[in-house]
């Protein structure tokens, strides 16, 4: 994160390389972050308000533990709470239990720092992250045409949401961006492989530029050789989006 901030203060170039490591790491801070939280926290009511817990722990899982634990250990969820501040151990073993997967976090924390590092590196290009739901959000149908996001569209006739938007500076066209990452091989890379082909028919019928953006070493390679694509559809991972922006820039 530092290296991060210090490559936006001084105007240097930010990498998005998103590995089993990476995500291991932001495992293990979301594991301190809880246990810090843990030791501070003065009641078991508070630790179970989702206002202000929420962000650091899964509540679902404290009132299981406690519920189960209380009532074996004869005690009150807040004497089981004080007895387990007094344990590091205890806190370390709790809070790797209750704190939040950086996994299953991963997939929106990694879209967001894409957008920080394209940002960055292509400002001309006012890349923007859209969210997965509510009124600014875009969905895409099978038919080709795109409408705002509402709760009464079928899954069986949408693809997933639009990540993004970019504007070529010599144009108007506010283009569209399909940003995935895949670490690991088995059914989320096959949901991946299916909602990116899925998402290359759509793009196909678009008069706009629809940039996919594919980062991470469990991708299949089969998508970046797709033959006879159309000029509008662009596939590569987030370093060769950058260099194909980069040479639109310099027509």
């Amino acid at each position: 994160m530092l290296k991060w901030f210090l490559a936006f203060i001084f105007g240097e170039t930010m990498d998005f390389n998103p590995t089993k490591e990476t995500r291991n790491q932001a495992e293990n801070e979301n594991d301190i972050i809880a246990e810090q939280y843990l030791a501070k926290v003065a009641s078991y009511s508070e630790l179970c308000n989702e206002k202000i817990s929420s962000s650091y722990v899964c509540i679902e899982q404290i009132k299981r533990i406690f519920s189960s634990e209380s009532e074996r250990q004869k005690v009150s969820c807040d004497d089981l709470l004080k007895e387990i501040q007094k344990s590091p151990l205890a806190l370390i073993c709790l809070a790797k239990s209750i704190s939040k997967s950086a996994h299953k976090q991963a997939s929106k924390r990694e879209e967001q720092e894409l957008f920080k590092v394209l940002k960055n590196n292509i400002p001309q290009i006012d890349p923007k992250k859209l969210p997965n739901s509510g009124k600014n959000a875009l969905k895409p149908l099978l038919d080709g045409t795109i409408v705002p996001w509402c709760k009464g569209i079928s899954k069986f006739e949408t693809i997933k949401t639009i990540d993004g938007t970019f504007k070529l500076p010599k144009s108007d066209n506010i283009n569209y961006i399909f940003a995935k990452t895949t670490i690991d091989t088995g059914g989320g890379q096959r949901n991946v492989d299916i909602e990116t082909r899925k998402f290359i028919e759509w793009a196909k019928k678009q008069t706009v530029i629809v940039a996919i953006i594919l980062d991470g070493s469990g991708v299949d390679q089969s998508l970046f050789d797709i033959k006879d694509l159309p000029d509008n559809v662009w596939i590569g991972n987030n370093k060769q989006f950058q260099e194909r922006v980069q040479k639109e820039l310099q027509k």
